[in-house]
């Protein structure tokens, strides 16, 4: 928004501003139908079997889970000094921070699923814990200080809970028992 203000008069600054608007709006949109996606695919119907459910009965449950989420994420931006990008900023650190499973889960063979579940709780916990630290979102510029011989480095949260979530998934499926023979035929 700064950029946008001193470098342009206020009829294109407006027009920008729409644009990073609705990237944004459209970033947190997919987020919010992933997850919704997500709990009636992989939860519901997981646990409570697929043919339960019809397909306009899985519809309103992803869509009614999708309520609630967007209620509880309008209930936490009233909470008072949060923005609407740095809600977007943190909410996206969660989101790519899962990227390592998703390359592992279509490419690595040797993935394991406790190795996904390693994953998902370090990305969680490590992603927990950078919040706090940024006061809950306060802190607008939060950085990671990295320190590198006599040199300190700042990264993004996002880096942090990325390698939290790879290392975690490594180092797990490494040490857990690999997926059989006739696993590997289903999916690869």
């Amino acid at each position: 928004p700064f950029l946008v203000k001193v470098l342009t008069d206020p009829l294109l600054g407006g027009l920008v501003s729409i644009g990073i608007l609705a990237a944004i709006m459209s970033s947190l949109d997919s987020q919010f139908l992933c997850i919704g996606s997500i709990f009636s695919n992989d939860i519901v119907a997981h646990y409570a079997g697929k043919d339960r459910f019809s397909d306009k009965q899985q519809v309103v449950i992803a869509r009614v889970f999708i309520v609630l989420i967007v209620a509880v994420t309008y209930g936490l931006s009233l909470l008072g000094y949060r923005s609407v990008f740095a809600m977007a900023i943190w909410c996206f650190t969660g989101f790519a921070s899962l990227f390592p499973l998703v390359v592992a889960a279509l490419y690595w063979k040797r993935l394991t699923a406790a190795g996904a579940i390693a994953g998902i709780l370090a990305m969680i916990g490590s992603w927990i814990y950078l919040f706090r630290e940024s006061n809950w979102a306060a802190i607008d510029d939060y950085t990671v200080k990295l320190p590198i011989g006599e040199s300190e480095y700042e990264i993004m949260p996002v880096v942090v809970t990325f390698f939290c979530c790879l290392v975690a998934m490594v180092i797990t499926s490494l040490i857990t028992k690999p997926p059989s023979d006739k696993t590997l035929a289903k999916f690869f």
